[in-house]
């Protein structure tokens, strides 16, 4: 059922895309990082944006989606709007939530805006609604399907249920067993028998795993620094950082950030000659 979750979901990007006449693409989570199972619908494939990445870098485009427009993510009630990129193209998007969750952003586009390039298409104020309404009733069911109710959610317990999307919401916070089980009231040696048996990992070790899959989508999408990445995934230090991220990847945070970027740079080079 999953991998038909996927393929459906490509494919109603993939519409939207030709519908449009541009790019429909899927970023996940409040941080709009790319979404590895994804392949046509996680990158950029017209020439105007990787041509782009090639004249100015694509440390431009990254801090655009990971900064810029993540930010707006942050309001009290996030709406789909246009953005103008570095680059004076623009792009509609449109936030996927699960209140209080973000679950990550559709985002359609280039449009011309101001780059004069004739290759693209000019945005019109009345794909707003058509395209909220494609995306509500094709996008938002599915992602709900995707990460809400993944392998790891699907517990017999409601009170582990409520532990797992609460570690999956405050992972950066410093959380102990002995707040989620006061969250849920049992004690904490109640709770982490029931969370192993429920979960098959302990209480730290599916924390620790939580935290280090943000790191890695931080290190391969961002530009942020390695301190930045250890706060905002709830890490003690940078050794503990380190540490941590190395027993699970099996090498430094540095050396998985070269690689992953190395692997979207290809990425992108071989989107970019196959349409020339």
């Amino acid at each position: 059922m999953s991998e038909q979750n996927w393929q459906l979901f490509a494919e109603n990007l993939k519409d939207i895309a030709v519908l449009v006449g541009t790019c429909c693409l899927w970023k996940s989570g409040p941080g709009l990082f790319t979404e590895l199972r994804l392949k046509e619908q996680r990158l950029h494939n017209c020439t105007f944006c990787i041509s782009t990445k090639r004249k100015y870098g694509e440390s431009i485009c990254t801090r655009h989606d990971t900064e810029t427009l993540a930010n707006s993510l942050k309001e009290p009630e996030p709406a789909p709007r246009l953005h103008r990129c570095p680059a004076g193209a623009e792009e509609f998007l449109i936030p996927v939530m699960n209140p209080p969750r973000i679950l990550g952003a559709v985002l359609v586009g280039p449009f011309r805006g101001i780059t004069g390039n004739s290759d693209l298409p000019v945005w019109r104020a009345e794909l707003a609604p058509v395209l909220e309404r494609m995306v509500q009733k094709n996008i938002v069911p599915l992602c709900r399907e995707i990460y809400l109710f993944s392998p790891r959610h699907v517990v017999d317990d409601p009170r582990i249920a409520e532990v797992l999307d609460y570690l999956d919401i405050h992972f950066s916070k410093n959380i102990t067993l002995k707040m989620a089980a006061e969250r849920v009231y049992l004690s904490e040696s109640r709770l982490s028998h029931l969370f192993k048996e429920k979960c098959g990992e302990d209480f730290s070790t599916y924390l620790a795993k939580v935290r280090v899959s943000e790191a890695e989508s931080l290190l391969r999408d961002t530009l942020l620094s390695t301190e930045e990445i250890v706060l905002r995934c709830g890490f003690t230090n940078r050794s503990h950082f380190s540490c941590i991220f190395k027993k699970y990847n099996g090498m430094a945070p540095g050396q998985f950030r070269r690689k992953a970027q190395k692997e979207n740079r290809l990425l992108r080079e071989k989107i970019l000659s196959k349409k020339m």
